[in-house]
């Protein structure tokens, strides 16, 4: 019977480590784990519960050999004796110099990175306060109709409650005078 395994994802969380880290232990061999026929990486429930109470170890330097880095190599032979050979950089300077390069690699693409998130987060902030603004003056502009409704519904109702108010021998001479001059008043106002 197989003993239970996580993935390197879910196993990584368990760790509280990322996954890369993981990856990068059971590339180097200090985590115990398997390989599927897919080429996943399988940890053991077993180490995980080792790692949670050992400590997880820090990912290992990636070790770089001279010929795939790059190392300047001599264009003839030199004699080991011979001062030209003397002034090649010595490989663990060239190392050095190439982890600094690539620390400042990455460190330039992350604040690229950063300034190209800074300006989209500005930009939907600036649409954010658009969609604000607009919706600020379209909620002013209902309130201003609503007032002024308010406003004319008001006169309305004073006008009528002064003409109630009048005694019933003026109401021919205003009848008159009312549809001459407001064609346009309420119903109630013409129709006295």
């Amino acid at each position: 019977m197989r003993e239970p395994a996580y993935r390197i994802t879910p196993a990584a969380t368990l760790l509280s480590i990322s996954a890369y880290h993981l990856r990068r232990l059971c590339e180097t061999g200090q985590v115990d784990s398997d390989r599927t026929d897919g080429g996943h990486w399988r940890v053991p429930a077993v180490e995980v519960e080792r790692l949670k109470r050992q400590g997880v170890p820090p990912i290992p330097a990636p070790e770089i050999e001279p010929e795939t880095a790059g190392a300047p190599q001599p264009v003839a032979a030199v004699p080991d004796d011979s001062p030209a050979y003397s002034d090649l950089e010595s490989e663990p300077e060239v190392h050095r110099e190439r982890v600094q390069r690539a620390t400042m690699r990455n460190r330039l693409e992350r604040r690229k990175t950063e300034f190209a998130l800074e300006e989209v987060e500005d930009q939907f902030q600036t649409k954010a306060r658009q969609a604000r603004t607009q919706q600020e003056e379209e909620q002013r502009r209902a309130q201003d109709v609503a007032d002024k409704a308010k406003k004319e519904n008001w006169e309305r109702n004073l006008i009528e409650r002064a003409l109630n108010a009048l005694p019933p021998r003026l109401f021919g001479r205003i009848r008159a005078r009312r549809s001459k001059c407001c064609p346009n008043a309420p119903k109630a106002v013409r129709a006295l």
